[in-house]
């Protein structure tokens, strides 16, 4: 892998036990070694950065409505309103972008993706005292460990359990023991918050970014699995190239919605 981002252009840089403790000193003496990426990027604010964004879109003339959306108004060509739980939206084109719950909103446009989620837990500790200058990932336990303005959080673990069964807490337990153990000081007197999502994810971990099959004013972007942040921008200049009728710039058979069909014919390109 590292000679494959080698040659793709990626920097990196190897570092041993002692390098590694120099570079990183909160880190408890147990890792061998460490491959640094220097060029990462990474949020302190999740909520903030989502909060700037939908900012940013009403000063370009959007609308940011709060309701449940259920189902369309569908006309011969297409839908011309969305339905939600504050009543009909009219709309000319449609964008679904639900996540994990796009599956049923496709459904109803006649598409049927397999769509599962791989639910992934973490625990936060608001008043670490100690943390990482930089995001750390181990390979071995798929664990990350990420500072951020609100605390130190440590993410991981894949669980295929859809959208409706309870979260299994011990999952969280597990982290919060990683955590421990990889920073001797951190204050772990204080119970850390939990949290339990659904990463929405295709059997190939491609996601789905298409128009409907049925209907050419609808466009599909989901299925990003762990990478929708990273993802996202470009998506959304796809989405817009798809809704404003222009060339993606990429191949796009490899994101259909219909990729795991045979014999699928489209009505439209």
């Amino acid at each position: 892998m590292l000679e494959l981002q080698r040659r793709r252009g990626v920097r990196y840089g190897q570092l041993g036990g002692e390098e590694l403790r120099r570079f990183e000193p909160t880190l408890a003496p147990i890792f061998a070694r460490a491959i640094h990426y220097p060029d990462v990027g990474y949020t302190l604010d999740p909520a903030r950065l989502v909060r700037a964004l939908v900012d940013a879109a009403g000063r370009l003339g959007g609308r940011l409505l709060r309701a449940e959306a259920h189902g369309f108004d569908i006309a011969p060509e297409g839908p011309r309103a969305v339905l939600t739980s504050i009543g009909p939206v009219p709309c000319d084109a449609v964008v679904i972008a639900a996540g994990a719950w796009s599956k049923p909103l496709v459904a109803a446009l006649g598409s049927r993706p397999p769509l599962d989620t791989e639910r992934g837990y973490h625990v936060q500790f608001p008043a670490a005292g100690v943390g990482p200058r930089l995001p750390i990932f181990s390979t071995e336990r798929g664990i990350v460990a990420t500072p951020l303005a609100a605390g130190l959080r440590v993410a991981g673990t894949v669980e295929l359990g859809g959208l409706h069964a309870p979260p299994d807490w011990r999952r969280a337990e597990v982290l919060r023991r990683q955590a421990v153990r990889w920073f001797p000081g951190l204050d772990s007197g204080a119970e850390p918050g939990r949290w339990m999502g659904f990463r929405p994810s295709m059997p190939d971990s491609l996601p789905v970014i298409d128009r409907a099959p049925r209907f050419a004013n609808v466009v599909l972007a989901f299925g990003h699995g762990h990478c929708g942040m990273m993802m996202g921008a470009r998506t959304g200049q796809i989405v817009c190239a798809l809704i404003a009728g222009r060339d993606p710039g990429i191949d796009m058979a490899p994101y259909r919605v219909d990729r795991f069909e045979r014999g699928v014919r489209r009505r439209h390109p």
